[in-house]
């Protein structure tokens, strides 16, 4: 039987970390879904404990606790918007998650993969919530769709979005 998600926590970029378990642990609630081609690590937890105990590998535990952060906090920052910015807000944490200079770019193209129905599921708003929301970004222009994909209109939305914004 398969599966179907009916929420996305995020989306993951080449050579993240999505996360640690043993091969029998039980994610309940949790899907792990590939919607493009991946290589899957298994490594024995001995392997891993000895390899982070040299202190030369210590970047290795910080890049992964920062993507893991990073995650957490793009999707805390959309219980924090009311209902008529939630899905701004999500295109804001899926550009950052593809590029993170998004404030010296006028565009960001997202991957054929991260479909309308993709970023509904992220963005947790209803059906009639996020379609009433994505009529307003493609009237103002701040998303335009062809045969390729979504593509942010980036100066657009920081216009229109300024509490959006991303400082580093």
């Amino acid at each position: 039987m398969e599966s179907k998600s009916e929420q996305v926590y995020s989306f993951f970029s080449k050579g993240d970390v999505v996360g640690f378990g043993q091969i029998f642990d039980n994610f309940k609630g949790m899907i792990f879904e590939a919607i493009t081609e991946v290589d899957v690590y298994a490594i024995k937890k001995l392997e891993l404990e000895f390899w982070l105990s040299f202190p030369e590998n210590t970047p290795f535990i910080y890049y992964i606790m920062k993507r893991f952060g990073t995650h957490y906090y793009l999707k805390s920052l959309l219980s924090l918007r009311t209902k008529s910015n939630v899905l701004p807000q999500s295109i804001y944490n899926l550009c950052f998650l593809l590029e993170t200079n998004i404030n010296e770019l006028d565009f960001v193209k997202f991957p054929k993969e991260f479909t309308q129905s993709r970023l509904m599921e992220y963005s947790t708003l209803s059906q009639g919530g996020f379609y009433k929301h994505l009529d307003i970004l493609y009237k103002a222009e701040i998303l335009s769709r062809d045969s390729s994909g979504i593509t942010v209109n980036m100066k657009k939305m920081r216009d229109s979005y300024p509490n959006m914004h991303f400082h580093k």
